[in-house]
C-alpha cells in the first residue's frame, strides 16, 4: 500500500508538504494564480515552491516550469488554478509526475451542471490513476500553521488546537477569524469544496488522530456516505469532540447548497439523528459553532448538573440563571454553608442564593469575584461557575485589566471550570482574549454560554457511552 494511504499518516504530506507546485501561476498581480503563489511565499512556507505555466520563464523571482512533470523533482502538493477543462489534463500530468495531493481551487465542475460533473469525474479518474488524491475542486485547500501552508489571506501564524473542515472556503475564513478574535488558533483546516475525492469523513478521521487537535469543528452542506460517516464519526468522537454546523435545512438553503458546491443537502432530521448516535455535537448557528469550539478547546468534558452564577448588579444575574435553565441545566440554590460564607464577604443587601449578586461592591473591590468563585468552588451543588461581567467593568482599560487579572487568579485557584459572560466588550477586548488563552471561555451572550455548557455536558455523556466496554464489544 502506498505511503499516502497508510492510516495515521496518510494526509501528512497534504498538511505538511515538503514541496508545492502552483499550476496556473501568473505574474499578473490581479490573477488568482499570482495571489495564491504570493500567499504561500508570504506565509513563510519552508519547502520548495514551483510556479507552473508554459507561458512564462519566471514568476515572483522563481523559475517557472511548463508542466509539473518537467520540474524533475518530487512534488508533494499541487495547487491547481486553471480552468476546469485544463485541470483534467493537469491532473494527468501530476499523476505522471508522482504528485501525492492535488488541491483544485478552480470552479466550473459539478456545481454548474452535468457537463461540469463529467469533468469532475474525469479529474478524479486521472489523479487516482497515478495514486494522487484530490481536494476539491471548487475549494480553498488547506491551512496548516505548523506546516507553514495557507492559501488564505491574513490568517494567523500561531497554531492552535481547533481543527476545522468546511465545504465553503469563505465560511472557513470567517470561522477562523472569529476564533482568532477570541484568542484561539487553528491546528489544521481543510476547505473541501465539491468533495470529488477526499471528503469530510476522511478529514475528520485524520484530525481525530492529530495530537495537536483538541476539538474538530465543521461547516457542512452534505454528508456523502451516511453509513461511513456514522462509523468513522463514532470512532473520532470517542477520541475528541466534534462540532458540526449543518446547513441547507430548508428548501432555500438546499437550493443554495446545490448551487454552491453541487451538494445534495439530505434530510435534516435523519442527519440530526445520525449526529446524536455518533456523539457529534450539532451547532445550530455560526456563533454556536465558534463558541462550542472555544468551550471544548478550553475545558475538559464534564457533567454539568448545576451552574453557580456570580454577578453584580443583579439584573444580569437574572438573565443568566434564566438562560441556564432554558438550556436544560440547573441553577440550584446554594447550600446554607455557601450562603453563610458569601454573607461574610458581601454587603448585607447582596443576594446569596444563586445568583450570588455582588452588587456595585464588585466595582469597588473586584477581588470579590475571585473570593466568591472560591466559595462556590466548594459547593457540592455547583459544577461550573459562571461570572456575568457588568458593563461598568468594561468602560476603562485599567478596570478591565484588573478584572481579567482577578479572573485568571480565580481560574488557577478553583478546581471546577470557570467561565465568563461579557455582552458588552468595550475596552476589555484584549484582556478578555487573554482570559480565553488562559483557559477561561468568554461568551458574548448568556444564551450561548448556557448552551455551550449544555454541549460540554452532552459530549461528556456521549463519550462515556462511546468508550464504554459495551460500545467496544
Amino acid at each position: 500500500m502506498p505511503c499516502a494511504l497508510r492510516l495515521g499518516v496518510w494526509l501528512d504530506r497534504l498538511f505538511k508538504p515538503r514541496s508545492i507546485a502552483v499550476v496556473g501561476a501568473s505574474p499578473n498581480p490581479r490573477s488568482i494564480g499570482n495571489l495564491l503563489l504570493k500567499r504561500i511565499l508570504d506565509y513563510g512556507f519552508q519547502g520548495r515552491v514551483y510556479p507552473v505555466n508554459p507561458k512564462y520563464s519566471s514568476i515572483l523571482g522563481l523559475k517557472c516550469y511548463p508542466s509539473v512533470s518537467s520540474i524533475g523533482e518530487h512534488v508533494d502538493l499541487a495547487i491547481v488554478v486553471t480552468p476546469a477543462e485544463v485541470a483534467v489534463k493537469v491532473a494527468e500530468d501530476c499523476a505522471k509526475a508522482g504528485v501525492e495531493y492535488i488541491v483544485v481551487a478552480s470552479g466550473g465542475f459539478k456545481e454548474v451542471g452535468a457537463r461540469g460533473a463529467e469533468l469532475e469525474r474525469k479529474l478524479v479518474e486521472a489523479a487516482r490513476a497515478g495514486g494522487a488524491r484530490v481536494v476539491g475542486p471548487n475549494c480553498m485547500g488547506v491551512y496548516s500553521p505548523r506546516g507553514r501552508v495557507t492559501l488564505f489571506e491574513g490568517f494567523p501564524r500561531e497554531p492552535g488546537d481547533v481543527a476545522l473542515v468546511s465545504h465553503s472556503g469563505g465560511m472557513a475564513e470567517m470561522i477562523v477569524m472569529m476564533l482568532a478574535e477570541r484568542g484561539l488558533g487553528i491546528s489544521l483546516l481543510a476547505s473541501t469544496g465539491n468533495e470529488a475525492d477526499l471528503t469530510l469523513v476522511d478529514f475528520i478521521e485524520y484530525m481525530s488522530r492529530d495530537e495537536d487537535t483538541r476539538v474538530i469543528g465543521g461547516y457542512i452542506e452534505q454528508v456523502k456516505d451516511g453509513r461511513r460517516f456514522l462509523e468513522e464519526a463514532r470512532k473520532a468522537a470517542a477520541r475528541k469532540p466534534i462540532v458540526l454546523m449543518k446547513v441547507g435545512r430548508g428548501e432555500a438553503g438546499r437550493r443554495a447548497a446545490l448551487f454552491h458546491t453541487g451538494a445534495l443537502a439530505g434530510m435534516d432530521k435523519v442527519l440530526s439523528a445520525a449526529f446524536k448516535q455518533a456523539g457529534v455535537i450539532r451547532a445550530e448557528t455560526l456563533l454556536e459553532l465558534v463558541e462550542y469550539c472555544m468551550t471544548f478547546s478550553r475545558l475538559n468534558p464534564t457533567p454539568v448538573r448545576g451552574v453557580g452564577v456570580i454577578t453584580g448588579p443583579g439584573g444580569l444575574g437574572v438573565v443568566l440563571v434564566d438562560a441556564v435553565e432554558q438550556a436544560g441545566l440547573k441553577a440550584p440554590e446554594f447550600t446554607e454553608e455557601t450562603k453563610l460564607k458569601l454573607r461574610e464577604i458581601l454587603p448585607p443587601v447582596a443576594g446569596v442564593s444563586n445568583p450570588a449578586d455582588l452588587t456595585l461592591a464588585m466595582v469597588r473591590d473586584i477581588d470579590l469575584v475571585r473570593r466568591a468563585a472560591l466559595i462556590l468552588d466548594k459547593d457540592p451543588k455547583v459544577d461550573v461557575m459562571m461570572v456575568g461581567v457588568a458593563a461598568v467593568l468594561t468602560y476603562s482599560r485599567q478596570i478591565a485589566e484588573e478584572f481579567a487579572k482577578v479572573m485568571s487568579e480565580a481560574g488557577e485557584q478553583c478546581s471546577k471550570p470557570l467561565v465568563a459572560v461579557c455582552p458588552h466588550v468595550g475596552e476589555a477586548e484584549t484582556h478578555l482574549r487573554k482570559l480565553v488563552q488562559a483557559g477561561i471561555p468568554v461568551y458574548l451572550t448568556p444564551e450561548s454560554a448556557a448552551s455551550s455548557l449544555a454541549a460540554l455536558s452532552a459530549y461528556h455523556k456521549a463519550k462515556m457511552k462511546l468508550t464504554s466496554p459495551e460500545a467496544a464489544s
